[in-house]
C-alpha cells in the first residue's frame, strides 16, 4: 500500500504461451488492468516466478523476481532494468 492508499499487487501466472510471466495490478479503488511488467528480451521463452514488491520512500515501487534468463528488476513506471 502506497502514501496514497493504493494497493499494488505482483504475481506470477501463466500468460497466453505456457511460461508464467511476473503480473502487476493496481488497487485505487477500483481494480485496473493487469499488466505483463517482464518483458525484458530474453525472458519471454522462460518461466519468471518468486515476485516480491516493495514501495519507496517517494512511493516508487519496486518489484524483484527469479527467472532462468535473469534476476529482474523493475522500478515504477516499470522501466526495464535487465
Amino acid at each position: 500500500v502506497d502514501s496514497g492508499d493504493n494497493l499494488h499487487v505482483v504475481w506470477y501466472g501463466m500468460d497466453e504461451a505456457t511460461f508464467d510471466k511476473i503480473w502487476y495490478v493496481k488497487y485505487d479503488g477500483s481494480w485496473g488492468t493487469p499488466i505483463v511488467i517482464s518483458t525484458a528480451a530474453g525472458m519471454e521463452n522462460y518461466t519468471q516466478q518468486s515476485t516480491v514488491i516493495a514501495v519507496g520512500s517517494t512511493t516508487d515501487l519496486h518489484v524483484i523476481w527469479e527467472g532462468k534468463a535473469c534476476i529482474g528488476y523493475r522500478l515504477s513506471p516499470f522501466q526495464r532494468l535487465c
